[in-house]
């Protein structure tokens, strides 16, 4: 461990070849068998397990935690990743700004800031979240929360939420729901309900087949408006307190 070292400071070697080119690096901390074995100038690597940071020879601020995490960095830009696992990142020459969680390799050998974190049992591998440099995050199935847990988009006013029972979708603002092709509305229990704020007013209902359009407040009417030349009329109105 440290047999080239010359002006190199604040390094610490264990380990059969640990740092062994390492002449002039500083702060570099290598555990095992051929661990940061051909880093030579760089600096603040920690690198943990057999062979893990073994090609790096210009990288800098990378942390590799497992047998040949990393192995095979070799790029001037191979800079502030963060490998653990047996072989995680393996595949990566170039990267930087990598975080991989187990044993699996990046999609791209020379990609930045991607995100894996997998789990790997000796024959399958399960990839649960992969993310890209735009901080795009991809799931490989379904995401489940708690119930009265909530998913927040920009601000406190814009939330999805539920209990276990009852979804709730709430805006501070607009609520817009756009479709290719239609929009479908599959209420099982047979009603579509409107409301302002707690008042329902209309309730649209599936009943032996018929639709029953219900307006629930008392005395109000059903009104159907259009626009004529500009002017909004009402050329039909159905007047409940008319009976």
């Amino acid at each position: 461990a440290l047999d080239a070292l010359t002006t190199g400071d604040s390094n610490t070697g264990i380990g059969f070849a640990a740092l062994s080119s390492n002449a002039a690096g500083v702060s570099n901390v290598a555990v095992g068998s051929g661990a940061l074995t051909n880093s030579n100038f760089d600096q603040f690597n920690t690198a943990i397990g057999t062979s893990s940071g073994g090609s790096i020879t210009s990288g800098d601020f990378n942390t590799l935690v497992g047998g040949r995490s990393g192995d095979s960095l070799t790029g001037t830009l191979s800079n502030y990743n963060l490998l653990l696992g047996y072989e995680s990142g393996e595949n990566l020459t170039t990267g930087a700004g990598n975080v991989m969680i187990g044993s699996v390799d990046a999609d791209s050998a020379t990609g930045d800031r991607q995100l894996k974190i997998s789990g790997y049992d000796g024959s399958t591998t399960t990839t649960w979240i992969s993310g890209d440099n735009t901080g795009a995050l991809t799931f490989a199935d379904k995401v489940v929360l708690a119930a009265n847990k909530t998913i927040e988009f920009g601000d406190s006013g814009e939330t999805i939420s539920g209990d276990g029972t009852d979804l709730t979708i709430a805006s501070s603002g607009f609520i817009n729901i756009n479709a290719s092709s239609d929009v479908k509305l599959n209420a099982a229990g047979n009603d579509i309900r409107l409301y302002s704020s707690a008042t329902e007013f209309l309730r649209l209902t599936h009943s032996s087949g018929d639709a029953i359009i219900n307006s629930l407040v008392s005395d109000k009417d059903i009104k159907f408006q259009g626009n004529d030349g500009g002017s909004t009329i009402t050329p039909m109105m159905i007047d409940m307190s008319a009976g």
